[in-house]
Parts: structure tokens; C-alpha cells; sequence
């Protein structure tokens, strides 16, 4: 897929509390009904609601690493269901009090800590992998 960023990591001004605050993932502009794929193995941690985030996955990928996919329209795993690389886990979407349109926020924290999810990016496996659209069939490359 062909996307683009929106708010990267780090500190920025919030666009609708207007305050400096951190922004603790990664932005991935998307049409609402994006696909989105799990980036690697792990077992489903939350499947929910959060806050601002909206409806949200997050994904226990062992040795204290966890992904979270926010503001999604649908989910289509469940707590404690295993997935892989490549794995259909949920659709982007525009939900939750703090979203500014429709986009993928996505995260990476180990041990609780928020870290840049472009520290993550390795050749087999780009950022636009995790999300896709009808005209890649869906298929990661």
C-alpha cells in the first residue's frame, strides 16, 4: 500500500487537547476498512476499548515486547488467540474521543515503555506491510 505518516513518535503539540504532549506511536493514514496485519508471532493480549484510543488490539509478542493497533473500526481476534506474521487482526478505522480522521496508531512498547516503531522496520518487513488495501489483494510482500 501506498500510505503516508501522520503524527510520527515523540513530542508534539496535540491536535485537539492543544498541549505539548508525547505521542507514543506511530500514525498511518488509512481508509476506514484498511486491513491490518499483524507484524509478527504473539498472543492477543487486549481486544477492547481504550480510552481515546478506541477500539484497540494489542499483541504480547513475548520477552516484554507488545504492539497496539488503535482507532480501529473492527476486530477480528480475540484475548488469548495465537497469531503469526501476516495474521488479518483487525480494520482501520476513526474510533475513539482523540482521533483527527481515519488512521492506524500503532505502537511498540517493551516493558511498558513506549518506543519509536521505526526502530522496528527491518527489510522483510516495511511499516505499510501492517496495513493493506483491496488493490495489494491483501497480501504482504
Amino acid at each position: 500500500m501506498k500510505g503516508r505518516f501522520g503524527d510520527r513518535f515523540g513530542m508534539r503539540m496535540h491536535p485537539i487537547l492543544h498541549i505539548r504532549r508525547m505521542h507514543n506511536g506511530l500514525d498511518i493514514i488509512a481508509n476506514i476498512g484498511t486491513k491490518v496485519y499483524a507484524p509478527g508471532a504473539g498472543k492477543v493480549s487486549f481486544v477492547g476499548r481504550k480510552n481515546g484510543y478506541g477500539k484497540v488490539v494489542e499483541i504480547d509478542h513475548g520477552f516484554g515486547y507488545v504492539t497496539l493497533y488503535a482507532h480501529l473500526s473492527k476486530q477480528f481476534v480475540k484475548r488469548g488467540q495465537r497469531v503469526k506474521r501476516g495474521d488479518l487482526i483487525a480494520l482501520s478505522g476513526n474510533s475513539g474521543r482523540l482521533t483527527t480522521g481515519p488512521h492506524l496508531h500503532y505502537e511498540v512498547r517493551h516493558d511498558g515503555i513506549p518506543l519509536n516503531p521505526r526502530n522496528f522496520m527491518y527489510d522483510d518487513i516495511k511499516l505499510f506491510d501492517i496495513v493493506s488495501n483491496q488493490s495489494t489483494g491483501g497480501k504482504l510482500n
